[in-house]
């Protein structure tokens, strides 16, 4: 879609460093706020409850493992340079706000036989522990030792945002599947219908 492929656009100039903090901060900002909507109008015309449910928690994943992503950068930003900007703790503090309310919303959403397995790939000892730097930086946690290594940092963070992706495909997938099949079975009702019609019709022209 040209949503991913913006994405990816963004995503390599990050990388290489030819964007700007506020411009990345200021896209993801816009982009989420379109999925918002989009999705919002998803969700108002499900049929299905449940299905409705998995669509708000998929949202919900997402919109929390981006903020983590905006976390990460900033974390490491703070653990490159020997004093800390208040504004980098307060975009951290702001990003971490969001990240909590979206992956509490995502647990309370999430539903279905898989439910226990999904929460366990996310909430392992690296979440623990990215959640115990963001914390102590933010000063949540005064005591706790910082690891004043953005390679450690970055690495332990980047691990829980591939594990909460990997759920958001599998529960996208498991969405996907299950739409498809109820799209089948509406047209396999569809041809009976169609076959019962026509008979009576030909019962009728018969008499």
């Amino acid at each position: 879609t040209a949503f991913r492929n913006d994405l990816s656009a963004v995503r390599g100039r990050i990388n290489t460093g030819a964007t700007g903090w506020y411009a990345t901060r200021a896209f993801y900002t816009s982009a989420i706020t379109h999925a918002l909507d989009a999705i919002t109008i998803n969700i108002l015309e499900s049929e299905q409850v449940e299905q409705g449910r998995t669509i708000m928690a998929i949202v919900s994943l997402a919109i929390a493992r981006e903020n983590l992503g905006l976390i990460r950068a900033s974390v490491s930003r703070v653990y490159s340079q020997d004093e800390h900007a208040s504004t980098d703790i307060s975009d951290i503090i702001r990003y971490y706000g969001v990240f909590t309310e979206h992956q509490r919303a995502f647990t309370r959403d999430l539903t279905g036989s898989d439910r226990d397995v999904f929460l366990s790939r996310i909430f392992s000892d690296v979440h623990k522990s990215v959640v115990s730097q963001i914390e102590a930086i933010a000063g949540y946690e005064e005591s706790h030792p910082l690891h004043h290594s953005p390679d450690i940092w970055w690495g332990e963070a980047t691990k829980v945002i591939d594990a909460m992706k990997t759920v958001e495909d599998s529960l996208l997938d498991g969405l996907s599947a299950h739409m498809t099949q109820r799209m089948e079975d509406k047209r396999a009702y569809l041809v009976i219908y169609i076959l019962v019609a026509l008979v009576m019709t030909a019962m009728v022209v018969l008499l």
